[in-house]
């Protein structure tokens, strides 16, 4: 049976198309897009494949790496077992999602929108899964820069309080808040405004970025003087038994105070 279909956004046809996968899927994909919705949708599912082959050009996976959402979730799945990530050199002009029962090409259409075309055709299926799994077998590995998101928030509230875990965690969960964009915050920014929402010391911050291979101290240094220009955030000395005092982080203006970390967020987005 062959069966075509207008798709609204990749997040309704992923979550639809994974939850009815119970064994092994693969994704063959050029699209930003569909592996975004992978990484957000896959860990919120009850019911997915459990393992999960995705192959991709080395130009999307660097674009994903650059999310820091995408690549940290990426990394967690990879490390839990269920997704093998290979590169090769094919552009994908369709997305593919094939299992051992059916597949579904995905082609882009205009806007958030895409037609998906369907079959279950058992000669159909064997003959476009071989060739997917070829090209799987033939791509590289890629090393993704980001730590795991579970192994982030897990050192986060370990080294720096409960309280930082959970209001990052709000900020890297809310829809729209550090995605691509001209607006995005980058994940040192939202550390450290979240940070001075919690009165953390900026060196202690640093630490442990730096120690999780987020950023260096030299680009924790340069983001904390653009949100201090901003207005956004400020310091104040903290006194040490031993050595220079240390500054803690805190909001510059008092109206952010009464926020949630979210909302400071996007108050944040609106100055820079």
């Amino acid at each position: 049976m062959t069966e075509s279909s207008r798709v609204g956004l990749y997040g309704n046809l992923v979550r639809s198309t994974l939850s009815a996968a119970v064994d092994e899927m693969v994704i063959a994909t050029a699209e930003i897009e569909l592996i975004e919705s992978v990484a957000e949708t896959l860990h919120t599912l009850d019911e997915h494949p459990r393992r999960l082959r995705l192959i991709t050009n080395r130009e999307t996976i660097k674009d994903a790496d650059n999310d820091f959402v995408i690549s940290s979730r990426l990394n967690q799945y990879i490390e839990d077992g269920t997704l093998d990530l290979r590169v090769n050199r094919e552009r994908h002009p369709s997305s593919v999602f094939v299992t051992a029962d059916d597949l579904t090409y995905v082609h882009p259409t205009t806007g958030e929108e895409a037609v998906a075309l369907s079959s279950d055709d058992e000669d159909v299926v064997i003959a476009v899964r071989e060739k997917y799994i070829s090209q799987w077998k033939d791509g590289r590995r890629f090393q993704l820069s980001k730590p795991s998101y579970a192994r982030m928030l897990e050192s986060l509230g370990d080294d720096l309080g409960e309280s930082m875990e959970q209001s990052v965690q709000s900020v890297f969960e809310s829809a729209g808040l550090t995605h691509r964009g001209d607006n995005q915050m980058d994940e040192v920014d939202i550390y450290l405004l979240v940070g001075a929402q919690n009165n953390q010391q900026f060196y202690d911050i640093c630490n442990w970025g730096e120690d999780m291979g987020i950023a260096s101290r030299a680009k924790f240094s340069k983001h904390k003087r653009a949100l201090e220009e901003a207005g956004l955030i400020d310091t104040e000395k903290v006194a040490t038994d031993i050595g220079r005092p240390r500054q803690r982080l805190i909001l510059a203006n008092d109206s952010l105070t009464t926020l949630s970390s979210v909302e400071v967020i996007q108050a944040a987005q609106s100055v820079m």
